[in-house]
């Protein structure tokens, strides 16, 4: 193959991820039941599995329906999935030696990946599992996981797999050679970043420094694991994420060989500095090999289980109080520790907890690790969240979509016996504070704490715990704080980003039409507006001071075009337009979906010149309903008034190839409503006029605050990709201009995933035009996919090679 790990790693940007691992509770939860207790309790990722015994046996189709909605209903994002356990057909029955079991991994591992075409190769069993989970699951999974725990094993002294790889009786989860563990790694990293180079490939949840050492000194040779010209490279050349799981429970003591004695730190500080410094253990493993950006690209890091529980076992740490504040310090240093995404183990508990104080079995412990007490005796109407599912929930609300800010935390200049972190976005902040409980089974501590004066805060507000189920809030003087063993939350001033209820009709102009704001009748209809023959994958583009080449309504807020539906299905500008009628009062969440850019405007009133755009999609999403892919999709949070007639307008730029948009919105309530129903909508009348759509020149209270940019502004901070001509025969001139500058990749693909061309790797200019030649020469007529990475984002665009 092309390039390896060793050599390159694709850029990741995406937010960091609440998660949670599923479970099972009996056959009333149904993964859709789980993926939406999940959501109530601020989950915003989930770690399925799908073994290829089970799709093999039930089809490969099984759970792609529940995949989609867990994206474009729950809300999941970038989902990681582990894969494991053959079927009986395809497993290794080979008992190896020190064994007195069969393998549990695939047989034919060794049978060449790819056919002479190029094509995955059916007789290797593993390449053809993962090449058709990626047919299937590829736009909903970003992670890939390969076997849960391949190193778990009752070995007690690990540092003897620094001079010799695992043995398969020390691999309880595999019963193989090492090595095939690493042919695996191989396998999925040649397969994924053929279909799907914008996934990532994992390590499964590894537990010890040790195994990722050996993973960095052996090769997937099956002789020992040696370099040579058909094993050229070692394991870590076919990871791009080392995946890890903690459990530090069971690890809160030391040896005090001066007293003689064993020590305890049984508190929730202890534990969840023991969760970071597991991973700096195998961080230092991955830069003594020059994965840490010397000799090779860097990992990523996930912590795809972990927790501890709310009843002791066998003496070790185990209360409600410490559950809790291990689950926000764990999560608040997780981020500040550059993990990605954290998965916790798990949605629900599967038994009952007995009375404070009570000890429990080993078995019991690990039961009584949930967000909800026992599922297992819970319906979705009947849930009741613990402690940690309610401080998780209130961690999820308040810092979601903000990222570690060092240089804040830094200018906190927090003292020896605090603890915490600060997270911006686009300008505001939140801190989590807390005084550090360092005695042993005690979560009481206490601190006296002031927010420096360089910070210019006259007083903050204060979340705690559980202000996801209280709700309350208080103000505070930023002097004298006490801060406790339980984590507080702190923002600072911010203005309103929700829109007021209207009170008043506004002036409208003379030169559109519109009623005064007023009842609304919903008539199940949206006006859709198509511009033709319009060039470039723009919004900005699209010629609405010009009249329409078609008008339609529409019964719901979603619009899909292809060469079978619509005749003028390339290169055409759209605008979706009409009245949003609430069907309740208070805070609303709007999402856009669109192929290739798209635009989401709403006003304070039925007043189309008093419009803002709420959000946009600037990149390629996997589907008219993949609703998350950027944070740009969603809104912030608006305030709308039942009764009430509201503005709303979606843009769509589509070039090459199906194009579609699409509208989802949740509700007060919490229901997640995608598209948004033609029951909540009536259509704008049509016109001829330009001061209808024209852009407003006033900030306005839909949108956080910040000031509003005029056209041209806007497109000068923007990063763009465009191509000319568009379709081409011979050559296409591609050009591109950053927002920012730094490190960018220009490459071409096809439209099964395949890299085909890369056109340009290097650093960029801020603003400034660049432009390469795309040679037609060798390439099959069809639709390419430009992609450009920036150290920001990642924008596609769509070309036609006809001959």
């Amino acid at each position: 193959m092309g390039q390896t790990a060793d050599e390159s790693m694709r850029p990741y940007n995406e937010p960091f991820q609440y998660g949670s691992n599923i479970g099972y509770y009996g056959s009333y939860w149904t993964d859709d039941n789980l993926a939406a207790a999940g959501q109530k309790t601020g989950v915003h990722s989930v770690r399925p599995t799908l073994p290829e015994w089970f799709v093999e046996g039930y089809g490969y189709g099984v759970r792609a329906t529940t995949f989609s909605r867990y994206v474009n209903e729950f809300g999941m994002k970038e989902i990681t999935c582990f894969i494991e356990k053959p079927s009986e057909a395809h497993r290794d029955k080979t008992i190896y030696p020190g064994q007195t079991q069969e393998s549990k991994l695939f047989a034919r591992l060794y049978d060449p990946i790819w056919n002479s075409d190029g094509t995955v190769n059916s007789n290797n069993y593993y390449a053809n599992y993962v090449y058709k989970l990626l047919q299937t699951y590829g736009n909903q999974v970003r992670f890939w996981e390969v076997v849960n725990e391949p190193d778990f094993s009752y070995i007690y002294d690990k540092n003897a797999w620094l001079t010799r790889a695992p043995t398969p009786a020390e691999q309880v989860n595999t019963r193989a050679p090492f090595y095939h563990y690493v042919r695996m790694l191989r396998i999925t990293y040649e397969v994924v970043k053929k279909y799907r180079p914008d996934a990532y490939v994992t390590t499964g949840g590894l537990g010890y420094p040790q195994y990722v050492d050996a993973l960095l000194r052996y090769t997937d040779n099956p002789n020992g694991g040696a370099k040579t010209a058909a094993y050229p490279r070692t394991g870590g050349a076919y990871f791009d994420v080392l995946s890890y799981h903690t459990y530090p429970a069971y690890a809160l003591h030391y040896w005090d060989g001066a007293a003689g004695a064993l020590r305890h730190r049984r508190t929730s500080d202890h534990a969840a500095a023991k969760l970071i410094e597991d991973k700096n253990a195998m961080a230092a493993v991955l830069a003594k090999y020059g994965y840490n950006g010397t000799l090779h690209p860097a990992k990523l890091f996930t912590l795809t289980e972990s927790n501890i529980s709310r009843r002791s076992s066998d003496g070790r740490i185990g209360s409600d109080e410490a559950q809790r504040n291990y689950g926000i310090k764990s999560l608040v240093l997780t981020q500040k520790n550059a993990i990605r995404q954290y998965y916790y183990f798990a949605i629900g508990e599967n038994v009952d907890a007995p009375a404070v104080g009570t000890a429990v079995s080993g078995g019991m412990e690990l039961g009584l690790m949930g967000l909800y007490e026992n599922l297992n005796r819970a319906t979705l109407t009947s849930t009741r969240q613990t402690q940690l599912g309610q401080a998780f929930k209130t961690t999820s609300q308040l810092l979601y979509g903000y990222k570690y800010d060092a240089g804040r935390t830094a200018a906190l200049a927090l003292p020896a016996n605090v603890d915490g972190a600060a997270f911006s976005k686009e300008g505001t902040y939140v801190y989590v504070l807390w005084a550090k409980a360092l005695v042993d089974q005690s979560e009481y501590a206490s601190a006296s704490y002031s927010f420096p004066s360089t910070l210019g805060l006259s007083n903050v507000q204060r979340y705690e715990w559980n202000y996801s189920s209280s709700g309350s809030k208080a103000t505070q003087s930023t002097q004298g704080l006490t801060l406790s063993g339980s984590p507080s939350f702190f923002t600072g001033p911010t203005t309103t980003v929700v829109a007021a209820p209207i009170t008043t009709t506004p002036t409208t102009p003379t030169t559109t039409t519109t009623t005064t704001t007023g009842s609304c009748s919903a008539t199940g209809k949206l006006l859709r507006e198509q511009w033709n023959n319009v060039d470039g994958s723009y919004v900005s583009s699209i010629p609405f001071g010009a009249a329409p080449h078609s008008t339609t309504t529409i019964s719901q807020f979603e619009s899909v075009t292809s060469e079978q539906t619509t005749p003028e299905f390339a290169n055409y500008g759209a605008r979706l337009r009409g009245y949003f009628c609430p069907p309740q009062s208070g805070a609303y969440t709007f999402y856009i979906a669109g192929d290739d850019q798209s635009e989401l405007w709403l006003s304070t009133t039925d007043n189309p010149a008093s419009k803002v755009r709420i959000a946009s999609c600037t990149g390629w999403t996997s589907s008219a309903r993949d609703y998350n892919r950027y944070p740009s999709q969603k809104s912030v949070a608006i305030n709308l008034v039942q009764g009430q007639r509201y503005y709303i307008e979606a843009r769509h730029k589509q070039g090459w190839g199906p194009g579609y948009v699409s509208v989802a919105m949740r509700l007060p309530s919490g229901t997640f409503e995608g598209p948004v129903a033609g029951s909540r909508l009536a259509p704008a009348a049509t016109t001829t006029t330009s001061t209808l759509v024209a852009a407003p020149t006033t900030t306005s209270s839909l949108v956080a605050s910040k000031p509003a940019l005029s056209a041209t502004e806007e497109l000068a901070t923007t990063t763009e990709l465009t191509a000319f001509p568009n379709p081409f025969s011979q050559q296409a001139t591609v050009q591109f201009r950053l927002a920012a500058a730094g490190p960018a990749t220009l490459s071409v693909y096809d439209v099964r995933g395949q890299l085909v061309r890369q056109l340009f790797s290097g650093q960029g200019a801020a603003g400034a035009v660049q432009q390469v030649s795309l040679d037609g020469q060798g390439l099959s007529q069809g639709i390419y996919v430009l992609r450009l990475v920036t150290g920001q984002q990642v924008l596609t665009h769509k070309l036609l090679l006809t001959k």
